[in-house]
């Protein structure tokens, strides 16, 4: 199991964390609460984030952890909730 603390500045709200020969990725906050869980064998997770404390944990092997900032055209509503998708837009015409 690989872990790797980091903190999130302001500006910031997304986090890619790239990672190989695993089955799982998760991410918790400073309390210790998983914020979202990654179950799959992608070689790179992206992961909603707020200014904070975090914890990235692996059954493989942690490469880069970059933070980057959402495209402001995307929009947001709200503060992010890994337990609560976003509600689907529809399309107009």
């Amino acid at each position: 199991m690989q872990t790797r603390s980091l903190t999130v500045p302001r500006g910031k709200d997304m986090l890619v964390v790239r990672v190989n020969r695993h089955t799982h990725v998760v991410l918790r906050d400073a309390a210790g609460t998983v914020r979202s869980r990654w179950d799959s064998e992608g070689k790179h997770v992206t992961f909603p984030v707020e200014p904070g404390r975090y914890t990235v944990e692996t059954d493989g092997r942690l490469g880069a952890l970059e933070l980057r900032r959402l495209d402001p055209a995307v929009g947001r509503r709200g503060p992010l909730r890994a337990d609560r998708p976003p509600p689907l837009r529809r399309r107009k015409g």
